[in-house]
């Protein structure tokens, strides 16, 4: 299927950059990497009309891709919607929330070098916010569902589930390369020895109660992934 144009939304903390150096490596210079959106560092009308515009520039002059064979970044997929509907392949990856937003944190608090225009990670590092705040802050509040404003997860051709990584990347490799690509999970924490992060029960609830639109969004992926199989 490598004819087609994969189109690959790395939602933060949740297998994207493993599949950037698949990619790297794969497509070379065919790969076009779209990290400028700023999504997290932004109001959300804006974001929303900065990715409707790029929806209808996209459409108008889908020969800026003709070249490129795969997309891959922190972008709204609405943002290339209707870019050659016939090639696109569309993928992305979820994991579960809480523990997405608690990589997140640590990933923040841990790389402290930033771009200019990240100014929501300028401000929770230089406030040296905790936790709990980090996870119950409106500006972090439900980032699947901000990411997939307008499009819904039907939409993707694959989802794959970070939690099954080794699996979904095997399924996903074997349907879009044909054969079974090698690679392992990149930019883990390396002060942590477990799979998953462990936290209060209570906070754990309490999170998950405050970004119920990711967790009804993760559970749906859960549920596309069962009909997968």
């Amino acid at each position: 299927m490598t004819n087609h144009l994969l189109i690959s939304v790395h939602m933060p903390k949740a297998a994207g950059t493993s599949c950037l150096h698949l990619f790297e490596e794969f497509y070379g210079e065919k790969l076009l990497k779209d990290y400028d959106d700023k999504i997290l560092h932004k109001p959300i009308h804006i974001k929303r009309k900065d990715a409707l515009l790029s929806l209808l520039k996209n459409r108008l002059n889908t020969s800026m891709y003709s070249k490129i064979d795969c997309i891959h970044g922190h972008f709204m997929p609405i943002k290339y919607r209707f870019i050659l509907p016939k090639r696109a392949f569309f993928i992305t990856w979820l994991r579960h929330p809480v523990q997405r937003l608690i990589s997140h944190y640590y990933y923040w608090m841990r790389e402290t070098s930033f771009s200019e225009g990240e100014t929501l990670r300028r401000k929770v590092v230089h406030e040296k916010w905790s936790l709990e705040r980090f996870c119950l802050s409106e500006e972090l509040r439900d980032i699947y569902s901000r990411f997939l404003w307008g499009f819904p997860l039907r939409r993707f051709n694959f989802i794959g589930i970070t939690e099954f990584f080794d699996e979904d990347m095997r399924s996903f490799s074997e349907e879009m390369f044909r054969s079974d690509l090698k690679i392992k999970p990149i930019n883990l924490n390396p002060n942590r020895d477990e799979k998953i992060y462990t936290i209060d029960d209570t906070l754990r609830k309490e999170i998950e109660n405050f970004h119920k639109k990711d967790m009804v969004l993760y559970e749906e992926a859960l549920a596309l992934r069962l009909l997968r199989l």
